[in-house]
C-alpha cells in the first residue's frame, strides 16, 4: 500500500504542476514541483515524468539545470527503447532558446525516430 501512495503523490504534484503551468502560474508550480522533490528524498521515486516537469517549470530562472535534466532523461531511456517525443520536443526548444544550435542538430540527428512522432 505505502508504494501505492507514492505513486499517487508523484500523480498528485505532477498534475498540480502541470495545470499550474498551463494556467501561466509559473511560480506555483515551481513551488509545487520543489515541494515534491523535497519529499521525494529516494532517486526511484523521481520518474521520467516528474524529471521532466520539474525541468519545465524551472526553465525560466534556470535553463541549463531544465537542459541538463531533459538531457538526463534521454541518456537513460534509450536503454529501455524509449524516449518521449515531449521529452525531445521541449529539449529541442530550450537548447535553441539558449542559442545552442549544434546541440540541438545534433540531439536531432541522434533521435530522428523519436521526431517523426512530433
Amino acid at each position: 500500500a505505502e508504494d501505492e501512495y507514492e505513486g499517487d503523490s508523484c500523480l498528485y504534484f505532477n498534475l498540480k504542476a502541470a495545470i499550474l503551468h498551463a494556467m501561466k502560474d509559473a511560480k506555483a508550480a515551481k513551488a509545487t514541483m520543489e515541494e515534491f522533490m523535497d519529499m521525494a528524498d529516494e532517486e526511484d521515486l523521481l520518474d521520467a515524468v516528474t524529471m521532466h516537469n520539474d525541468a519545465i517549470v524551472k526553465f525560466g530562472t534556470d535553463p541549463a539545470t531544465a537542459i541538463q535534466k531533459l538531457q538526463c532523461i534521454m541518456a537513460v531511456q534509450p536503454q529501455q527503447n524509449f524516449c518521449p517525443s515531449e521529452t525531445l520536443g521541449n529539449f529541442l526548444i530550450m537548447t535553441l532558446n539558449q542559442g545552442h544550435e549544434d546541440l540541438a542538430s545534433e540531439t536531432f540527428e541522434a533521435y530522428k525516430h523519436v521526431a517523426e512522432e512530433l
